[in-house]
């Protein structure tokens, strides 16, 4: 093996190792489909350099004022859009034991491998090939979404009508006992309902969104995050959101929240790592027969349909600025 001054290749700089880290590359493998995409890369490093090159490839994200940072991981060359999404090694020489965490300082030499083969898998993310941006969520977050509906069941109180069939009759339709006396209808012509238990179906139509915010350091979710979920869970919006995709003011409620705790190989954090926040987002936001954007604060009104209805001169939801919760600014 060449001393390891004169191997060629090198990692850019970083807080732990400003010079970069050297090594060689072993070999290169992957997939490609139309979006979807994956490479797996072999290199060699030193063993002592395997936990500095950790750092590098999965940098911690920081928390600076109202915003957290995420720097730009490890990326494959010439491929921005892939970032480093796990690594695993072994020992250069098979059958040779690895001791890159200094466990055993007092071995004699030779005892442990001096070279690793490192493994990166690489793969798509938000960010795509640019640097994750505390002002564009959609860089940082996980969105998904799924629009469904619900059926309500109004009473008719008088309005509703029939529509005849084909060679109905108003006696027929109506229970009458003389068909005779009543001219054929055609289908179009109607006849007041009388049942007493036909009911109205309505439908409101609601999408939900699923939102995801995973590696929040422990520090930015216990004073800061918290916070905003706990002083905006159940309100409405008061602004757009472009999150998702410009909704109008008081169509998203903000649903629920979890928040899972997701600890970590990194030192220093004792009782603090890194959590993923799931959210969850109602959003009703559709036009009735009027031509009325219909949102949370609208219930139906029956035989007059799409009303906002108050208490005490307040709607049913309380606003606020949801797109404060990702906000580096407040």
């Amino acid at each position: 093996m060449e001393d390891y001054s004169a191997w060629r290749l090198c990692t850019e700089g970083f807080s732990r190792r400003p010079e970069g880290i050297r090594y060689k590359r072993l070999s290169s493998s992957g997939s490609v489909s139309y979006e979807e995409s994956t490479v797996t890369e072999d290199y060699l490093f030193r063993t002592q350099d395997l936990v500095d090159f950790c750092y590098y490839a999965f940098p911690d994200p920081v928390v600076v004022g109202f915003a957290v940072w995420y720097p730009r991981g490890m990326y494959l060359y010439n491929m921005p859009s892939l970032i480093a999404r796990s690594l695993t090694f072994k020992s250069f020489i098979d059958g040779r034991p690895l001791d890159p965490f200094q466990a055993d300082t007092g071995a004699e030499g030779r005892t442990y491998e001096e070279y690793v083969v490192v493994t990166v898998e690489y793969s798509t993310s938000a960010a795509n090939d640019q640097e994750e941006d505390p002002n564009d969520p959609e860089t940082f977050l996980e969105i998904s979404m799924n629009a469904s509906g619900t059926l309500l069941n109004s009473p008719q109180c008088g309005l509703a009508k029939w529509e005849l069939g084909p060679n109905s009759t108003a006696a027929t339709e109506t229970g009458g006992s003389d068909p005779t006396t009543d001219p054929v209808k055609i289908t179009g012509e109607s006849t007041d309902v009388n049942e007493p238990d036909i009911p109205r179906t309505v439908i409101s139509t609601e999408v939900e969104w699923s939102v995801r915010w995973p590696r929040v350091p422990y520090a930015f979710w216990n004073s800061i995050l918290i916070g905003r979920l706990r002083e905006k869970l159940g309100h409405v919006n008061s602004a757009v959101m472009p999150l998702f995709l410009y909704a109008p003011v008081d169509t998203v409620l903000f649903m629920s929240f979890q928040m899972t705790t997701n600890y970590t190989w990194r030192s220093g954090l004792p009782g603090q790592s890194p959590v993923t926040l799931d959210m969850k987002f109602i959003e009703k936001n559709f036009k009735d027969v009027e031509g009325t954007q219909i949102t949370h604060q609208h219930i139906w009104r029956p035989d007059y349909g799409w009303r906002k209805l108050t208490f005490n001169g307040e709607h049913i939801y309380a606003q606020a600025n949801l797109n404060q919760i990702w906000s580096p600014s407040s």
